[in-house]
């Protein structure tokens, strides 16, 4: 058993892999602004605290409790000419408050497209760039600061397709590294198997100080 905390808990894919986290027999420390969102969840090796993501000192008093951070921030689409920062902000105390409690295993949630393959079709270069750009322009960030600040860290980043709240896919996903997009495949995946691949990710090795596509098969 491991204990993890998970940031971003209470959306739809945190709480994905805050169930099969416990059916898994892990002990889970969710960190949320809002813990009477999760009051749903009863189980033992399950606690809910309050924290601000931002914060360093109150995720150091977290961290020191766990073996590894798993987060699934996520942040709403804006308009194009909006500001993201979630993701290039939050990774920031993260990071620093992992360091400085000795946690090493760390897994983010990022996502598929950030770099737009000629190839797409109109209709999706247009998603891509307009609808969640500034999204996927702030994900790109975070990236960029977890692979330049990794000393002492063993981070796995993970690139999923559109989720979709489907039930768990019992095919094995489309997992490849370090590319965003493959036009080969279909461009979705339920949160389930998300969920599932960062569990994974989190017992095996073999995606440390690396960054995965996923995708379902065709």
């Amino acid at each position: 058993m491991l204990k993890v905390a998970i940031l971003g808990a209470t959306g739809p894919t945190g709480k994905c892999l805050t169930q099969q986290a416990l059916e898994a027999g892990h002990a889970v420390r969710a960190i949320v602004r809002n813990p009477s969102k999760l009051s749903d969840i009863q189980h033992k090796n399950f606690v809910a605290v309050k924290a601000n993501i931002f914060d360093e000192e109150q995720l150091k008093s977290e961290f020191a409790q766990v073996d590894a951070v798993l987060s699934c921030l996520g942040s709403p689409p804006t308009s194009p000419w909006g500001e993201v920062t979630l993701y290039s902000d939050s990774i920031k105390p993260i990071i620093n408050a992992m360091k400085a409690t000795d946690r090493k295993r760390l897994i983010c949630l990022t996502s598929a497209g950030q770099k737009i393959d000629e190839r797409a079709g109109m209709m999706m270069k247009f998603f891509l760039k307009y609808v969640i750009g500034t999204i996927l322009a702030d994900m790109s960030r975070m990236e960029t600061y977890v692979s330049e600040n990794s000393e002492s860290l063993e981070y796995t980043i993970i690139r999923p397709t559109g989720l979709t709240n489907d039930a768990l896919n019992e095919k094995e996903p489309v997992v490849k590294e370090g590319i965003h997009f493959d036009l080969s495949n279909p461009t979705r995946i339920p949160r389930a198997n998300v969920a599932k691949v960062m569990l994974q990710a989190l017992m095996e090795d073999k995606w440390v100080n690396k960054a995965i596509f996923i995708t379902m098969p065709n």
